[in-house]
């Protein structure tokens, strides 16, 4: 059988990545002046720690437990 959350982990790794990045550089290579560079720092240090609260919560879950509670209720 297929296991199909580490593939929807890595999809979801993925656009968020994608999406981190693309703010940051975006206020960093068209930002004017020294706020934007600052805002870009600010929501790449909020970025990781949601990242980590994320991988955190993620790995406390029991998957098992979870999906017998969605599926047979």
């Amino acid at each position: 059988m297929f296991n199909f959350f580490p593939l929807l982990f890595a999809i979801i790794l993925i656009a968020y990545a994608w999406y981190s990045f693309s703010i940051i550089y975006h206020l960093i290579r068209f930002g004017i002046g020294k706020h934007p560079k600052v805002l870009a720092l600010v929501f790449f240090f909020g970025s990781f720690l949601l990242f980590a609260l994320f991988l955190f919560s993620y790995n406390r879950v029991d998957w098992k437990q979870m999906l017998e509670f969605l599926f047979h209720s």
